[in-house]
């Protein structure tokens, strides 16, 4: 990727938004070069007046310069812990269901919405997704550390079985409902 390749896709951008008679922001727009293999260095401080980033959020995850989402992850995990925090006394004292419950509706979601991304993200980066959604499990159901993977697989296994049943069940009601 050139520079001048850079500014062409810009320059048809502008061009194309002009003539659909739409005005880019400049000031929430940016200019993200993807260096997957720390080739590419552009030390620009814009392009054609879009400034750089290292780093842009889309869709609500954060994505780096390489690709990656490692950034992402630490907020996850920051977040995360804050959640776990507030709901222990509750997850400490309760039955072994609301836990599971308080982790699929609460923590789950954080993980489940990256899914689609994990083909494309890095060894490390899905290294990093995967403890921490056994890690959370964990903490949340009052596991012990040490423990096993297989175990854990089962544990989350079942649970987004059940998750889909009660789905299937809803949208079984409902077709049967307007059917």
């Amino acid at each position: 990727c050139s520079v001048n390749q850079i500014e062409r896709v810009i320059k048809t951008l502008e061009a194309e938004s002009e003539s659909l008679k739409l005005k880019i922001n400049k000031s929430k727009s940016a200019v993200m070069i993807l260096r997957g293999n720390g080739k590419d260095t552009f030390d620009r401080a814009s392009f054609r007046g879009f400034p750089t980033t290292s780093s842009y959020k889309y869709l609500g995850v954060l994505i780096d310069h390489k690709g990656g989402i490692s950034k992402h992850l630490e907020k996850i995990q920051s977040k995360l812990n804050y959640i776990l925090s507030k709901i222990s006394p509750i997850s400490n004292q309760g039955e072994i269901e609301t836990r599971r419950r308080l982790w699929e509706s609460l923590v789950r979601p954080y993980f489940d919405y990256l899914i689609p991304a994990l083909p494309y993200l890095s060894k490390g980066d899905i290294e990093t997704y995967s403890r921490l959604l056994k890690g959370t499990f964990k903490r949340c159901m009052g596991l012990r550390v040490s423990t096993s993977d297989e175990l854990l697989r089962e544990l989350i296994k079942f649970s987004t079985r059940y998750a889909n049943n009660r789905i299937d069940i809803t949208e079984h009601k409902c077709a049967r409902r307007f059917s």
